[in-house]
């Protein structure tokens, strides 16, 4: 029989009553889809009935998939109870940094846990984490999509504002502000001036922070400029002002100048006490002035090969009234000894 005849006498597909091929197609795959909910929903009870087997079915085709059981078989361990150790490690992790941070309030009678803590730099972070998803839950609530997926639940926010916890990281830092200004007063009120220094010591704190509020005064000047600072930190004109009038200079350059004149006036006194300028580095009664002669020939040094064209390793400077005025109490430059500063 020709090709031709056979095509004509091929059976035409089924058709169900009311419908066609494709929603007859349709209707089978959304049976086998249910029927493969159903069957993975029995392995999951089973699972959490204590029983066990060599696999679970994939959703698609209701096929036994070799290692995706429930645990007890030998296939492997079950989906939802790893789900369910997942949350539980988590709860138990959350736990145990509130307790962390229950302690941190015990001890210093606030929840305001600094970013960079030394002493616990993992609860730093959390505390970090809470305020970002408390905020995205916020977003959600809104009916809005955050760009941070944590999740905090209701219980866990009227447990950390038992304890004071603030939310508002705003707030937080103008309370910060506040403490070190108030050390800088202090500190007024000891040295009568506030020229801070920045090196070690019981106020090294306090002099990474006048260092900062200077970079931040430099940075707003740029700003109101019309340009766009390198350091983004903040000051308002409120601080601003409140800083000047406790005498706090932003220059930095007539703050190096007034050291210098402290370190001349003690200079002045050994000279009276001494008969001479030779102060040893290691002065025991005054070793920043021992250390502070030394770098004054270093800067001297410096100062003669640039003179001469050349680039000194000490960047150390000294200017020209000031070398005259060291040689008018008798200072000698050649030293046996000489250290870079």
């Amino acid at each position: 029989m020709p090709a031709s005849s056979k095509r004509k006498k091929s059976k035409p597909p089924r058709v169900a009553a009311g419908g066609t091929a494709a929603v007859q197609k349709l209707t089978r795959l959304q049976k086998q889809r249910r029927g493969a909910t159903a069957s993975a929903a029995a392995a999951k009870r089973s699972c959490r009935g204590g029983g066990g087997g060599v696999g679970g079915r994939t959703a698609r085709s209701g096929r036994r998939k070799v290692g995706s059981g429930c645990g007890g078989g030998s296939g492997g361990s079950g989906g939802g109870g790893q789900a369910t150790e997942t949350i539980d490690r988590r709860r138990n992790r959350w736990e145990s940094r509130f307790e962390s941070l229950r302690n941190f309030v015990e001890t210093h009678g606030h929840a305001r846990v600094p970013g960079t803590y030394a002493k616990d730099r993992p609860l730093g972070q959390w505390v970090s984490t809470q305020r970002a998803a408390y905020r995205a839950e916020r977003v959600r609530l809104a009916g809005g999509s955050p760009k941070f997926n944590g999740r905090i639940s209701a219980d866990q926010v009227v447990r950390l504002e038992g304890i004071g916890f603030e939310w508002e990281i705003h707030d937080l830092w103008a309370e910060r502000w506040e403490e070190r200004f108030r050390s800088l007063l202090r500190f007024v009120e000891q040295h009568g001036h506030a020229r801070v220094p920045k090196g070690k010591g019981k106020d090294r704190p306090l002099g990474e922070w006048v260092s900062k509020q200077r970079k931040a005064y430099r940075a707003e000047r740029v700003r109101l400029a019309g340009g766009s600072p390198t350091c983004t930190y903040r000051i308002s004109a409120d601080q601003v002002a409140r800083l000047e009038g406790i005498g706090f200079e932003w220059e930095i350059h007539d703050l190096w100048a007034h050291r210098w004149e402290e370190r001349f006036q003690s200079l002045l006194r050994f000279v009276e006490q001494h008969g001479h300028a030779r102060v040893p580095k290691g002065y025991a009664k005054d070793r920043p002035l021992g250390k502070w002669v030394s770098r004054q020939r270093a800067a001297y040094h410096a100062e003669r090969v640039r003179l001469a064209g050349g680039s000194p390793k000490c960047n150390g400077r000294i200017s020209a009234d000031q070398v005259a005025r060291l040689e008018g109490i008798g200072f000698e430059w050649a030293a046996r000894r000489r250290r870079a500063c």
